[in-house]
């Protein structure tokens, strides 16, 4: 005789589907705890090119590293926009370093005329006293600096694009991308100019303006106008910039005193991981370790 078995009490049912896709998930998280770990070791071997990135990131999709785009939607943005949305003014992206150029030129006079009035030579010395001091980088300028120069590089990795040259001079990284300024797609240039607001719009967002940007700027309207198929008109590239400008605060998760939320608007990374590379950069790392200190962040804040 053939005996039937007792169906299965309900409880069993439901709970063993339960545990193994607990155990599935937990080994999940356990594979990526250690991709993580062991990234820092494993760019130091393979490098950090392009090439090596996207085959890490084939292992580990939830990675920084090129997990963010833009695209050309023609849409306006005004100034007033930009400013309801990150509380940033356009005006302060473009503060130059180069403003206490009159108050140099008056120290100078003041000095050689005291110094002839009084036939005392001692008032020649007065610029060396009054100027040499700020004529070497401030704890402030290194700041500023260490800020801007690793917005470009989040938002570079977060893109996809890979670092040419990195360095770290005085706790102050200098970072240039794989990206030549040829005539590119749209698309293309909408994240490029991404990139180049970045530096920009952390330092203004941490400071209240940006020092520094003006070559970045110069290099944005070069891949603007090299834009295929062209922008229609100055308007419309100015229009990409704003764009750029709101896309550039909301990848790299800086907060606003706004009441209009971003959240909602494009992709972001948590804030963690802007502060997290900038703390790997003011300790002196190298590239490999800035860039496993990105991706350890965010895999910290998506546990």
């Amino acid at each position: 005789k053939v005996r039937r078995m007792a169906p299965l009490p309900a409880f069993l049912l439901v709970t063993c589907p339960l545990s193994l896709s607990g155990l599935r998930d937990g080994g999940a998280a356990r594979k990526s705890s250690s991709f993580f770990e062991t990234l820092e070791g494993r760019l130091r071997r393979e490098g950090c090119s392009k090439g090596c990135l996207n085959k890490l990131r084939a292992e580990e999709p939830g990675m920084v590293w090129n997990s963010i785009g833009f695209r050309y939607d023609g849409s306006g943005m005004s100034e007033e926009r930009v400013e309801a949305l990150t509380s940033l003014r356009g005006a302060d992206l473009l503060k130059s370093r180069e403003e206490p150029t009159a108050a140099i030129v008056l120290v100078f006079a003041l000095s050689a005329a005291l110094g002839v009035l009084s036939a005392q030579p001692a008032w020649f010395l007065l610029p060396l006293v009054l100027l040499v001091p700020g004529l070497f980088d401030n704890d402030e300028d290194r700041r500023r600096r260490r800020r801007h120069e690793t917005a470009h590089l989040v938002a570079g990795h977060a893109v996809g694009l890979s670092a040419k040259a990195f360095e770290v001079r005085a706790g102050a990284p200098r970072v240039e991308f794989d990206a030549p300024l040829e005539r590119r797609r749209r698309d293309a240039v909408e994240t490029l100019a991404v990139v180049a607001v970045a530096g920009a719009v952390a330092e203004a967002a941490a400071f209240g303006d940006a020092r520094g940007a003006k070559a970045d700027f110069e290099g944005l309207q070069a891949a603007l106008d090299g834009a295929v198929p062209p922008y229609a008109s100055p308007a419309d590239q100015q229009d990409a910039t704003r764009r750029a400008v709101v896309r550039a605060f909301d990848l790299l998760g800086l907060p606003s005193s706004s009441s209009n939320s971003s959240s909602s608007r494009t992709a972001r990374l948590p804030p963690s991981v802007l502060d997290a590379a900038e703390a790997a950069i003011a300790e002196g790392r190298d590239l490999p370790g800035v860039i496993a200190a990105i991706e350890r962040a965010n895999a910290l804040e998506r546990e």
